[in-house]
């Protein structure tokens, strides 16, 4: 599933790429290089990820959805897409069980 992000909450990607955590403050400081501010929140369906979310600002959503195509180039593949294959592949399995 695929929401809205609240107001004010950070990129689960700027956070490890460009972040620092001060632990005396309990604040978040970036560096000039990013907006971190996330724009859309996806959250796992699938039994193994338990509801697991991930924060993503339209950059690092960008960088999610592209996929290397083994030829040297790209393809596109949304993230709707993906957790939806993640479910499918799932599926069969909890049939077996």
């Amino acid at each position: 599933m695929i929401k809205s992000a609240p107001t004010g909450t950070y990129c689960n990607d700027c956070k490890a790429e460009f972040g620092n955590f001060d632990t005396k403050t309990q604040t978040w400081t970036f560096s000039d290089k990013c907006v971190p501010i996330a724009t859309i929140i996806t959250v796992s369906v699938t039994i193994k990820s338990k509801g697991a979310t991930r924060a993503y600002c339209n950059y690092h959503k960008r960088q999610a959805e592209t996929w290397p195509d083994g030829k040297g180039g790209f393809v596109h593949w949304s993230l709707e897409d993906q957790l939806a294959a993640a479910k499918d592949l799932e599926s069969p399995v909890m049939i077996n069980v």
